[in-house]
């Protein structure tokens, strides 16, 4: 099971990339990540979210890798990442008191990737 959840993470990830061009909305990300977890039995860490890259390095825009509504479109030469974490269990989670590790309340096992990116008219560019 350990391995079939990092397997639908990585897809999950690269199926999140697949959405991203200049005119979609950013909820496509979160859909196309619910899709493959939803299909493998997994929870999304709905709380732990991509960010933007710019003037800040946790900047603007939030991107969720959950269903949402938000249909803001994204534009080209927007910088950002998809960072989706899937979990076996409960998605609920808690800080160690180490302020950036992060656990799931059942202990479930959680995997995550991270790409960062850049948006294009035709798709985007992928810089890590």
């Amino acid at each position: 099971r350990g391995e079939r959840l990092v397997r639908a993470t990585r897809e999950a990830l690269d199926a999140a990339v697949g959405t991203v061009r200049a005119g979609a909305p950013f909820s496509a990300i979160g859909d196309a990540v619910s899709d493959i977890a939803d299909r493998e039995g997994f929870g999304v860490v709905k709380t732990l979210v991509g960010h933007g890259i710019g003037e800040f390095f946790h900047g603007v825009p939030q991107v969720y890798h959950c269903r949402t509504n938000d249909r803001r479109p994204m534009q080209a030469g927007t910088t950002f990442t998809i960072e989706p974490v899937l979990t076996e269990g409960s998605p609920e989670h808690f800080t160690w008191d180490d302020g950036w590790t992060v656990a799931t309340r059942d202990g479930g096992r959680t995997a995550q990737f991270e790409h960062t990116l850049v948006v294009t008219d035709d798709g985007c560019e992928v810089l890590t």
